[in-house]
């Protein structure tokens, strides 16, 4: 399957989930109370939202090109982007696991298919460590209780300790060895021992930063959203509820965390002291300039990266020597 059918049954998909999921909440919270408490969002607020996810797209994408860069890849600047845009277009698979198909993008461009896995493998750690510390900070703020925050840093270590394990690798070339899963495994292993470059303490500690700080904009901009719509709320409480939410959606394993990360949301909110409606109405604004936004994004950067292949195709193929370029032809914005 190509990745322009990949992508349309990735956003069929988690279109089909969120008509569902949203439809739940329409009949929960009241279609016409929804619709004033979402009307009631006027442009400039709109620009703002969008402009901090903008900034939250830039510190991931800066930590990526670290990534690569300590791999030893450079790729150009307009192409990496539209990659790893490219990625968000199937944000709504399951523990999004289909922004691995960079890697396919990147192939093209000499770079082993396991280098930008081993990547996603290291953002995904990261991002979770994040967004679970924020997560127990905001229940710390929510119940008082310290005590999770413990154990999440127990658990991020313990996990730290066995992807930098020098052996597993070898383990499991090993167990694959001469049976049908012999060359998954050793990209797996392959993957596993390029990651455990990406994770050496000091990088380790850069990319936690970085993941901290890009999904606290996130949740800044639901205290935004719900600061300048007239709710008392704090900062600590918004973040931490939009982290807890997105935890529960990563946990349930459906495509984008639809219907569970909008329902966890609507429920803490409540329990902080909005109405159903005004709850559910923010829920679907920050869902729109975050999930949407950057699905939106990955299709529009999808189609680029296919018509300059489409180009590249009907012209000189990619392995082959640069011909003299021609002072009228139309050169690739990703060349």
């Amino acid at each position: 399957m190509n990745q322009q059918k990949q992508v349309r049954r990735g956003v069929f998909t988690g279109l089909a989930l969120a008509i569902a999921a949203y439809a739940a909440i329409v009949l929960y919270a009241g279609r016409d109370e929804l619709m004033r408490s979402i009307g009631a969002v006027d442009a400039r607020l709109w620009l703002g939202l969008l402009a901090l996810t903008v900034l939250h797209f830039a510190l991931r994408f800066a930590r990526w090109r670290l990534y690569l860069s300590l791999m030893g890849h450079k790729p150009p600047l307009g192409f990496d982007v539209a990659v790893y845009m490219s990625g968000f277009a199937l944000t709504a698979t399951p523990g999004r696991v289909g922004e691995t198909w960079r890697g396919l993008y990147l192939s093209e461009r000499g770079v082993p298919f396991s280098d930008p896995t081993a990547a996603f493998v290291a953002e995904r750690y990261t991002d979770l460590g994040a967004m679970a510390v924020l997560s127990v900070l905001g229940l710390s703020l929510l119940a008082g209780a310290l005590w999770p925050l413990a154990i999440v840093t127990a658990l991020l270590v313990a996990g730290f300790v066995v992807l930098r394990r020098p052996n597993l690798a070898e383990a499991i070339e090993r167990r694959s060895a001469g049976g049908r899963l012999e060359r998954l495994g050793a990209g797996a292993a392959r993957m596993l021992r390029v990651a455990g470059r990406l994770l050496t303490p000091r990088v380790m500690v850069l990319s936690l930063g970085v993941a901290l700080a890009a999904w606290t904009l996130q949740g800044a901009a639901l205290w935004l959203l719900l600061t300048q719509s007239g709710h008392d709320i704090t900062a600590g409480v918004a973040i931490g509820a939009y982290a807890i939410a997105m935890c529960v959606g990563a946990l349930s394993f459906l495509p984008g965390g639809l219907g569970t990360m909008e329902a966890t949301l609507i429920a803490l909110l409540i329990a902080a002291g909005l109405d159903p409606a005004a709850a559910a109405s923010a829920t679907i604004v920050i869902r729109v300039v975050t999930l949407w936004f950057a699905i939106g994004l990955g299709v529009a950067a999808t189609a680029l990266l296919e018509a300059d292949r489409w180009r590249r195709s009907n012209g000189a193929p990619l392995s082959a020597a640069p011909a003299p370029r021609d002072p009228t032809e139309t050169r690739s914005p990703f060349a």
